[in-house]
């Protein structure tokens, strides 16, 4: 996997809820096999939180 995006843009035209699409992202998975991640673009602290949340080690701006 080269990355997965939570491009606002792109998430609307799934016209699924953003929570749904976020929940399903493989950084859960690969946190399991003890694969460090970060999460890209994070300028908030509820963008961190969220990122932590979804199985990100790290975030980035």
């Amino acid at each position: 996997m080269d990355g997965v995006t939570t491009n606002p843009s792109i998430l609307a035209k799934s016209k699924r809820s953003p929570y749904d699409v976020l929940k399903e992202l493989a950084m859960q998975e690969l946190k399991k096999e003890g694969i460090k991640l970060t999460a890209t673009a994070v300028y908030t602290p509820m963008q961190a939180f969220l990122a932590a949340k979804s199985g990100a080690s790290y975030a980035a701006p």
